[in-house]
């Protein structure tokens, strides 16, 4: 049965994609919000900062948890519990509350729940989706990532310019309608072996398996250089492109560009079955992101800039579809949970050295400098895919004929 025709997969992707939306809408929402009660840049890079790290520090009590539970409801009352939060942000401005302790309080919740709804969400979609077809569909969820990134922020500004409690609004009827949404799903997740959620044992089983798999030590080691490269080449490109047009209006532009790369590098993951030959996927990707930052480095203007950025994060896409549907294949399911959780975990630990490292060369070294040095971790990465025997073992999903 084609993806188009599997009832449980659209409710998941549909009601996914109004999850996504709502959390995109206050990615902007959120420090604007703040810049306007505070007038404090470094108050709103605080708020950020607390929800990464206690993101990070979630990662493996929610992974175990996760493997503990029935993921359905799980991620129901995750969502659930991120509409009500954004509601009562909402709620607060509306009413002239001071905000900034509610923001904080409800960062970090949302924190702790985002670290629990993404690995039960990926466990809900391996229960529906046969393994032949997990690369078309860890496409298809990305796809719609990817399309939520493309338009959320931007329509939060918006919301926001309109009334500063708009975006909270709009966020809380997304993720209270994808709970509706999700109420029809038929499908149940339950671990094959429960087990004490917070037990040692249990709590250290995605680590344990992480380090006995090749295949993952690979994908981890690589995921880690990728992970550290990207955190802070943001910073970088944006001061490349205020470099190249001092006006600012490039930076969004190129954003956009960058995205739609990602997008177009799913899409053609997914056509040519990219999956398929994981190993061969990945090596070729990390070499296309070296050389893509190479090039914007030296880029003499924005075309040329835009389009090198592009190119890169086409390569990103398609790395990011084998990863994900190859992690899945290769971990058991009453190990989804954890083994994403510690995963994520081992892999987004350095992602803060990035941003630190980038402002340090740009203080002291040219934008051309901060390229090259980014682009040298993207080779580091590139030389861990060629070089490691580990994604050799990397799992192949069987191949099925195209559904129309």
């Amino acid at each position: 049965m084609p993806l188009t025709q599997n009832r449980e997969f659209r409710i998941i992707w549909f009601g996914g994609l109004l999850a996504s939306l709502g959390a995109q809408l206050t990615i902007l929402g959120t420090p604007l919000l703040v810049l306007s009660e505070t007038d404090s840049p470094a108050t709103a890079g605080l708020i950020v900062a607390v929800f990464d790290v206690v993101l990070v520090l979630s990662l493996i009590p929610s992974g175990a948890i996760v493997d503990a539970v029935e993921r359905r409801r799980l991620l129901l009352w995750c969502r659930f519990g991120v509409g009500c939060g954004a509601g009562t942000v909402a709620a607060g401005v509306l009413l002239g509350w001071s905000v900034l302790p509610l923001v904080l309080a409800v960062a970090i919740a949302g924190a702790m729940l985002s670290s629990l709804s993404t690995p039960a969400a990926n466990a809900l979609m391996r229960a529906v989706v046969p393994a032949e077809q997990l690369g078309q569909a860890t496409a298809r969820l990305q796809a719609r990532s990817a399309i939520a990134q493309l338009g959320g922020p931007a329509l939060g500004g918006v919301l926001f310019s309109v009334d500063r409690a708009l975006p909270f609004v709009v966020e809380s009827v997304c993720l209270l309608s994808s709970c509706i949404i999700m109420l029809r799903l038929r499908t149940r997740s339950r671990p094959d072996k429960p087990e004490r959620p917070m037990s040692l044992r249990h709590l250290g089983g995605g680590l344990r398996y992480i380090w006995q798999q090749p295949y993952l030590r690979a994908v981890v080691a690589l995921l880690s250089g990728v992970n550290l490269a990207y955190s802070g080449l943001l910073l970088v490109v944006v001061t490349a492109t205020e470099r190249l047009d001092p006006s600012g209006r490039s930076t969004g532009l190129i954003t956009s560009v960058s995205g739609a790369g990602a997008l177009v590098g799913i899409l053609l993951a997914a056509r040519l079955r990219a999956e398929l030959r994981p190993r061969a996927t990945l090596v070729l990707s990390s070499w296309a992101c070296a050389g893509a930052v190479l090039l914007a480095g030296f880029a003499p203007d924005l075309v040329l800039f835009g389009t090198a950025m592009a190119l890169g994060f086409v390569a990103a896409g398609a790395m990011n579809v084998v990863l994900g549907s190859t992690g899945l294949l290769a971990t058991p399911h009453h190990l989804l949970g954890r083994v994403q959780g510690s995963a994520n975990f081992l892999s987004m630990s350095a992602q803060p050295v990035g941003p630190l490292l980038a402002g340090l060369l740009l203080g002291h070294a040219d934008g051309t400098a901060a390229f090259l040095a980014f682009a040298a971790l993207f080779v580091v990465s590139a030389l861990i895919a060629t070089c490691t025997g580990g994604l050799r073992h990397a799992p192949t999903a069987p191949a099925a004929p195209q559904g129309p």
